[in-house]
């Protein structure tokens, strides 16, 4: 009888238990990465949108400096509609930003106040993100 109740004892871990621990640490790591893959994803737009911001707001520092150099009616020289530009503000046809600016003068009805708005759009995963455009305005007075 020694020997039937020896066999009976349990020592070592079963393949059933081995296999449930291998699911549970698979499960585990899979929510890890997927939590990695998102954050990393997160990243990369949060850099699009921040880069997008920057090319806005030079456009509209370039429009300041233009009307500082080259007078209050030259403003208008700066209207565009998307230019594709890199993301150092350069015309570049395989860029990842499209650029718009507009220039609004007599704003407001006002003949002395132009308005600037620059938009920036980039480029996402292969599509042009227009729902997400930036928009920096700005408005600009002639006085003497």
């Amino acid at each position: 009888m020694y020997i039937l109740s020896n066999c009976k004892r349990k020592d070592g871990v079963t393949l059933v238990e081995t296999l449930l621990s291998a699911a549970i640490l698979v499960l585990v790591v899979a929510s890890v990465l997927i939590i990695f893959v998102r954050t990393v994803d997160i990243s990369k737009r949060i850099d699009k949108e921040y880069t997008a911001t920057n090319l806005a707001k030079s456009r509209v520092e370039r429009a300041r400096t233009t009307e500082i150099t080259h007078g209050f009616d030259s403003l208008a020289d700066l209207n565009e509609t998307d230019v594709i530009i890199d993301a150092d503000g350069v015309s570049d046809p395989s860029g990842e930003y499209k650029r718009s600016t507009t220039v609004t003068t007599n704003y407001n009805g006002n003949a002395r106040l132009t308005k600037i708005d620059a938009t920036v759009v980039y480029k996402y995963r292969n599509e042009w993100k227009d729902a997400i455009a930036i928009t920096i305005t700005t408005v600009l007075t002639d006085i003497d």
